[in-house]
């Protein structure tokens, strides 16, 4: 059918407009609130990962205890995302470095 196809979240380096909210709050009843909820809860479960863990050796220690992948796409089932996010900031944080960049 095609022979090339780019698919995207619309976010990121892409666009400076959060394009999922925008069209949250469109198509949805109240989805600009729906999506800012949404939002908080997903930095809350990012809190609650990185809530034991303080030192590179509690970092090293979660990544190979849970199978964490940094590099790999958001819908890969390999790893969850949340605690992808978490090690990315706690390796900024505890490290300064900078994974999946």
């Amino acid at each position: 059918m095609f022979e090339k196809s780019f698919i995207t979240d619309c976010e990121g380096p892409l666009t400076l407009n959060d394009n999922a909210f925008e069209l949250c709050a469109h198509f949805i009843d109240d989805g600009d609130e729906l999506f800012k909820i949404l939002s908080l809860y997903d930095d809350y479960l990012v809190d609650e990962v990185k809530k034991d863990i303080h030192t590179l050796e509690d970092l090293l220690n979660f990544l190979y205890d849970n199978d964490v992948a940094i590099d790999i796409d958001e819908d890969d089932d390999y790893t969850d995302w949340v605690d992808r996010v978490a090690v990315q900031e706690l390796a900024k944080e505890i490290c300064g470095i900078e994974l999946g960049e």
